[in-house]
């Protein structure tokens, strides 16, 4: 079975990098990693576009790649497939490449394209083009219920098989050994290790987002600045006098976070910031650096350098809210997630936060949403004890959100996809008219 593996941009390696891994096992299977069309260098996230060059070293003798130069190139190598596994369905992956190549659609285009079986793997709750999609792998019963609400009338579109396999980005886990990425890490062997995400909002502003008041006051680096600045630019004496008394501020979690490590004899592991997030911004500020004992690589597509931090860590905090929650309740680790004051967020992030905390919950035996005021005060004064995992409520957790997190993830998607190819070909092959060759 001639298999293709659609990388549009690299981020496509997180979920698709152990599915090539499993695939090339297979003696029965030709794996093939098609290249999506590059974004024009200079424009927004040109450098996630996928190339030959950029191919993670675990996979580069995985899979045949190629990098079609032309439209109509990149269909015929689509269409010759058996199979397509991407993160979004045919029609939209061909008009997102048409205007990538800026070539015009042909219109038998689309019926070549949608020739082989397509595959979607959902690791997320944002669904692309599901209508133009033969099957779809969820990770959890939850996921299916948010898009149904979120996208009904995609959902009722579809005439696919909708087939829950769990998520696929913790088969990594199961690739690699703790030991030795904690050793590669530089982590001691007999120290804990505590994963540190920071929030990128401290090193831009982004008006869709933050307030002023995340800027001029949370992620200010002194009272008198905060003073200031809330008098000038905020008008507000109240948060003029909490600055001049201290107020809280990204840097004083800074400080907790050093202290709970001293006080735990714990390794300070640092992942960088997504350079999505931050392109032409700092990965770390000075204050981090100062404070880390180490740092992820920075720009590890995979294995991801979430993944391989949260691996390495005994606990994570979190900086925001984030979809972190998935990849730490796979990997069995508690997450803090540290709570920015909610003036600091427009009306819209502040209801974005309002869903994290109704779908995630607050608190449970695994994660924890904590006040920032709270964790400045009282976080270094914890023990790393405090935080045990609760099985039952992990387990809940899982079963709800990410589904089976076994390290065989991948060999079910194939082992489905497979099948899906083999009724697919008994269909034309059932309804072929009497008397054909």
């Amino acid at each position: 079975m001639q298999l293709t593996f659609l990388i549009l941009s690299i981020p496509h390696y997180r979920t698709l990098g152990p599915i090539i891994e499993a695939a090339a096992k297979r003696s029965d299977l030709k794996a093939t990693v098609v290249l999506g069309p590059s974004i024009e260098p200079g424009r927004v996230k040109s450098y996630q576009s996928a190339t030959l060059d950029n191919i993670p070293q675990r996979l580069q003798h995985a899979a045949q790649v190629i990098k079609p130069q032309t439209l109509a190139e990149y269909v015929d190598v689509i269409s010759s497939s058996d199979a397509v596994l991407a993160l979004a369905g045919a029609k939209y992956n061909l008009d997102l490449s048409a205007r990538l190549f800026a070539e015009p659609l042909d219109d038998a285009y689309l019926d070549k394209f949608l020739s082989p079986q397509w595959a979607l793997v959902a690791d997320s709750f944002y669904i692309n083009d599901l209508e133009h999609s033969d099957l779809v792998f969820w990770t959890g019963e939850v996921m299916k219920t948010v898009v149904s609400e979120a996208w009904p009338d995609d959902l009722s579109k579809y005439r696919g098989r909708i087939v829950q396999t769990g998520y696929v980005r913790a088969d990594i886990a199961a690739l690699l050994d703790r030991e030795t990425v904690r050793n590669d890490l530089g982590i001691p062997k007999d120290k804990p290790c505590v994963l540190y995400v920071p929030d990128s909002y401290v090193t831009r502003r982004d008006p869709s987002v933050t307030t002023p008041w995340y800027s001029v006051f949370w992620s200010a680096r002194s009272r008198w600045s905060r003073f200031k600045d809330s008098l000038l630019t905020l008008r507000s004496p109240s948060w003029a006098l909490r600055g001049l008394l201290g107020g809280p501020s990204h840097f004083d979690t800074l400080k907790a976070l050093r202290q709970f490590c001293d006080a735990n004899n714990a390794f300070l592991l640092m992942v960088p910031r997504r350079m999505k997030d931050v392109p032409k911004g700092p990965l770390f500020l000075p204050e981090e650096a100062a404070i880390a004992d180490g740092f992820v690589p920075a720009n590890e597509t995979y294995p991801q350098a979430m993944m391989l931090g949260i691996l390495a860590s005994d606990l994570v905090v979190c900086g925001y809210r984030s979809g972190t929650i998935l990849d730490a309740a796979a990997l069995g680790r508690f997450i803090v997630f540290i709570d920015v004051d909610a003036v600091g967020f427009v009306d819209e992030a502040q209801l974005s936060h309002e869903w994290f905390d109704k779908g995630y919950g607050l608190r449970s035996g695994f994660h924890l949403t904590m006040p920032a005021n709270q964790f400045i005060r009282h976080f270094s004064t914890t023990r790393l004890e405090d935080y045990a995992i609760s099985a039952p409520d992990l387990e809940n957790f899982r079963s709800q959100h990410t589904g089976p997190v076994d390290g065989n993830v991948s060999r079910r998607i194939l082992a489905e996809i497979s099948e899906s190819v083999l009724r697919a070909a008994h269909s034309r092959t059932s309804i072929r008219p009497s008397g054909s060759a």
